[in-house]
Order: structure tokens, then sequence, then C-alpha cells
């Protein structure tokens, strides 16, 4: 059931690509969704509210290629780059920041590629992975 975000309007003028995702929105308020932003990052979590140009999504959790769960929390750096203007020219800096972990996240709508429920039927394991099973040796 993965929706892709496609951009239709109507002979009324209205976007059907946004109505269908709130729609989606409205059915699944309280459930969990994942959700592919256009650059590609993906993030689950639980639909919180939302309106026609914002999602917030609680106890989000970002894609991840690095661990096998496939998921991990959303991390923010607070660090700032700035910039200062010299007689040799213009030097910029980079401040130490902190690693914030996000546990809601807001989503723009409009930067929405795809999005489908996460559900268990939805889940599948890849046929070609062989999951051995763990044996106790004597």
């Amino acid at each position: 059931m993965a929706a892709t975000m496609p951009t239709t309007n109507t002979t009324d003028g209205t976007n059907t690509s946004r109505t269908m995702l709130k729609e989606l929105l409205t059915r699944m308020q309280g459930k969990q969704l994942v959700i592919v932003m256009g650059d590609e990052r993906s993030f689950k979590g639980t639909v919180g509210d939302f309106d026609d140009e914002w999602l917030m999504l609680h106890d989000a959790e970002e894609g991840s290629a690095v661990n096998s769960r496939g998921w991990e929390e959303v991390v923010l750096n607070t660090g700032n780059i700035g910039k200062r203007f010299t007689d040799h020219g213009v030097v910029t800096q980079q401040e130490v920041g902190e690693l914030v972990r996000m546990k809601n996240v807001l989503i723009n709508l409009n930067d929405v590629r795809r999005v489908w429920p996460w559900e268990r039927e939805n889940i599948a394991e890849p046929q070609h992975v062989k999951v051995e099973t763990k044996t106790t040796v004597f």
C-alpha cells in the first residue's frame, strides 16, 4: 500500500495527491507510518497532528543502512557554521555543538515522496538472505 506522491490537479484546482495524503494521514492518526522524503531520507513514527503543510511524527526514527535493525534515533547537531570577515578574506568557523536526539519530528508535506503504513503484513524478509538459527555448542 505504498503511495507515491504524484502532482495531479483536478478541474476544480485541487491537488489530488494532497487530498489522498490527507485522507491517509486521517486514517493513520495514532498509528505508525513510514515516510520517504525527496532527498531519499526515510522516517518512521506515529502520526500526530497535521495540516496542509506539516505533519508531526511522534517517537520518530530515521532509516539507516548502518545497523541491522534498519532504524535509529533522529539526531541533530546544534553546531553553527559562522563566517568572519578579516583583512585576509572570509574565514569560516564551525562551532562545536551538541548532538540532540529528536523524539518528535516535523515533516514538510511538500517534500514527501512515498508513504505507507508500518504494519506487520507490510514487512517481509528478503528471500535471498538466509537466516541462521543459533544452536548451543557443547
